[in-house]
């Protein structure tokens, strides 16, 4: 499991993986709340032998709920439910034999849904807007030689923020966050311990900004102490 989404006390998502098949592989997984049960959701499984999955949903309302993650290795997966079922919606993926996921979505109206995660070659941040009719890439600012972002949210004004890590061309990840004012992304300055420092997930309030992530002694180092940050 690794996302959900609450839309009233007994309407919510939770989305992941699990294993099917033999041998096992990863398949795209939702569950719904009614108010009192959980329940198993069928949901398409993208065709062909590779590792399949879903790391976030968010929703616009009970009919219009958007899932994201990637199929195989090199192909983002957007998924979308329309209050009956779940079906694949066609997504881009930027140029190249590079490993291609998104990881998360935040949803804010019918024609206006934004996800976020990693691909081209080198890895680097990529985006990708639902305007209503289609996904398209939007370009992003590029911070160093190996990027990953994780989480994404949406200011009240319309700013979106997408939160990672960066490697800026030195062993240790660094804190990485994006801004989309409404016409281009760009790279905010965030503080970092210079630990091996990454950023999981961020959400608004507000003129508020909260993200949360973790600092290690080394980039794979366990167990990592805890890092949120701040902006107002």
């Amino acid at each position: 499991m690794t996302g959900v989404a609450a839309i009233t006390p007994d309407d919510a998502w939770i989305v992941g993986s699990r294993a099917v098949g033999s041998p096992p592989m990863d398949a795209p997984m939702a569950m719904h709340w009614d108010g009192s049960t959980w329940r198993m959701v069928r949901i398409p499984n993208p065709p062909g032998d590779r590792e399949d999955g879903l790391a976030a949903v968010s929703a616009v309302a009970a009919n219009d709920v958007w899932a994201v993650g990637q199929a195989g290795e090199r192909t983002t997966l957007t998924m979308h439910f329309d209050g009956s079922r779940w079906h694949t919606v066609a997504s881009p993926n930027p140029p190249g034999e590079a490993r291609n996921s998104l990881t998360g979505v935040v949803a804010i109206a019918a024609d206006d849904v934004w996800a976020d995660g990693t691909g081209a070659a080198p890895n680097s941040g990529i985006s990708e807007h639902w305007d209503g009719t289609s996904w398209q890439l939007v370009p992003m600012q590029a911070k160093g030689q190996f990027e990953e972002l994780a989480g994404i949210t949406a200011q009240a004004d319309g700013t979106i923020w997408a939160v990672g890590l960066v490697r800026p061309f030195q062993p240790r990840y660094r804190t990485l966050a994006q801004e989309f004012d409404g016409a281009s992304w760009s790279v905010s300055k965030t503080p970092s311990l210079d630990n091996g420092d990454q950023l999981e997930s961020v959400t608004s309030a507000g003129r508020e900004v909260w993200a949360v992530g973790v600092t290690a002694a080394s980039p794979d180092g366990q167990p990592g102490a805890t890092l949120i940050l701040h902006r107002c």
